[in-house]
Protein backbone atom coordinates (compact mmCIF):
# COMPACT_ATOMS: atom_id res chain seq x y z
CA UNK A 1 0.00 0.00 0.00
CA UNK A 2 2.37 2.41 0.88
CA UNK A 3 4.58 1.91 -2.35
CA UNK A 4 0.82 2.17 -4.49
CA UNK A 5 0.72 6.05 -2.57
CA UNK A 6 4.29 6.68 -3.47
CA UNK A 7 3.61 6.10 -6.86
CA UNK A 8 0.76 7.93 -7.17
CA UNK A 9 2.62 11.16 -5.58
CA UNK A 10 4.90 10.28 -8.14
CA UNK A 11 2.84 10.52 -11.04
CA UNK A 12 1.18 13.88 -9.34
CA UNK A 13 4.11 15.38 -8.50
CA UNK A 14 5.27 14.55 -12.31
CA UNK A 15 2.12 15.98 -13.77
CA UNK A 16 2.41 19.33 -11.87
CA UNK A 17 5.60 19.56 -13.29
CA UNK A 18 4.45 19.33 -16.65
CA UNK A 19 1.97 21.71 -16.71
CA UNK A 20 4.60 23.91 -14.56
CA UNK A 21 6.76 23.26 -17.79
CA UNK A 22 4.37 23.91 -20.21
CA UNK A 23 2.72 27.32 -18.88
CA UNK A 24 6.63 28.52 -18.76
CA UNK A 25 6.88 27.58 -22.32
CA UNK A 26 3.59 29.40 -22.90
CA UNK A 27 5.02 32.29 -20.98
CA UNK A 28 7.90 32.40 -23.37
CA UNK A 29 6.76 31.93 -26.15
CA UNK A 30 3.89 34.96 -25.16
CA UNK A 31 6.83 37.37 -24.31
CA UNK A 32 8.81 36.43 -27.36
CA UNK A 33 5.54 37.57 -29.41
CA UNK A 34 5.49 40.49 -27.36
CA UNK A 35 8.83 41.75 -27.60
CA UNK A 36 8.32 41.53 -31.75
CA UNK A 37 5.17 43.45 -31.33
CA UNK A 38 6.99 46.28 -29.21
CA UNK A 39 10.23 46.40 -31.36
CA UNK A 40 7.75 46.88 -34.30
CA UNK A 41 5.91 49.71 -32.85
CA UNK A 42 8.90 51.59 -31.59
CA UNK A 43 10.63 51.12 -35.03
CA UNK A 44 7.01 52.68 -36.64
CA UNK A 45 7.57 55.60 -34.09
CA UNK A 46 11.06 55.80 -34.91
CA UNK A 47 9.54 56.36 -38.40
CA UNK A 48 6.92 58.62 -37.87
CA UNK A 49 9.19 60.91 -35.36
CA UNK A 50 11.62 61.46 -38.34
CA UNK A 51 9.16 62.28 -40.79
CA UNK A 52 7.66 64.68 -38.50
CA UNK A 53 11.50 66.18 -38.08
CA UNK A 54 11.64 66.29 -41.95
CA UNK A 55 8.02 68.24 -42.08
CA UNK A 56 8.94 70.18 -39.61
CA UNK A 57 12.42 71.51 -41.38
CA UNK A 58 10.91 72.22 -44.22
CA UNK A 59 8.62 74.28 -42.95
CA UNK A 60 11.10 76.10 -40.92
CA UNK A 61 13.44 76.25 -44.47
CA UNK A 62 10.24 77.89 -45.67
CA UNK A 63 9.62 80.27 -42.58
CA UNK A 64 13.52 81.20 -43.21
CA UNK A 65 13.23 81.66 -46.82
CA UNK A 66 9.57 84.20 -46.56
CA UNK A 67 11.38 86.06 -43.96
CA UNK A 68 14.15 86.70 -46.10
CA UNK A 69 12.17 87.31 -49.27
CA UNK A 70 10.57 89.61 -47.10
CA UNK A 71 13.37 91.36 -45.73
CA UNK A 72 14.97 92.31 -49.02
CA UNK A 73 11.54 93.42 -49.98
CA UNK A 74 11.51 96.15 -47.12
CA UNK A 75 15.34 96.89 -48.18
CA UNK A 76 14.66 97.54 -51.69
CA UNK A 77 12.08 99.89 -50.32
CA UNK A 78 13.80 101.70 -48.15
CA UNK A 79 11.27 100.52 -45.04
CA UNK A 80 13.43 98.81 -42.97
Amino acid sequence: MVKESEHEKIRELSLQLAIAKNRAETSEKQAATYKRQLHMIVGHIEEHNQSLSNKIQKVLNNVNELESKDGLRYSDNGCR
